[in-house]
């Protein structure tokens, strides 16, 4: 739940223009990691969607993360993170 709460805060914190477009991409790849990080470790849906309740811009970010399976093993959840990061990012960055 922690993660989750730090990765609203980060999100949060883009609504201020961001002073490069690079940095900002990066900044929506660390919240994407963060939520992926909480999916994995087994945080429920409805306490991740209740913990950002009025932002629902975060909702599609959400939920999509709680499309991908949760994994055992570390190797594996860490693997979904790093991805989640990365497609987030690209969708960012060519939206740009």
């Amino acid at each position: 739940m922690k993660t989750l709460i730090t990765a609203v805060a980060l999100l949060m914190a883009l609504s201020v223009p961001a002073q490069a477009e690079q940095a900002s991409c990066d900044e929506i790849a660390a919240f994407a990691e963060q939520i992926m990080t909480a999916r994995q470790r087994g945080m429920a849906l409805s306490k991740a969607l209740n913990l950002i309740e009025g932002m629902d811009t975060l909702r599609p970010m959400i939920l999509e993360a709680w499309e991908v399976r949760a994994y055992q093993s570390g190797p594996r959840q860490e693997r979904a993170v790093r991805e989640y990061g990365e497609s987030w990012f690209l969708m960012c960055y060519r939206a740009r």
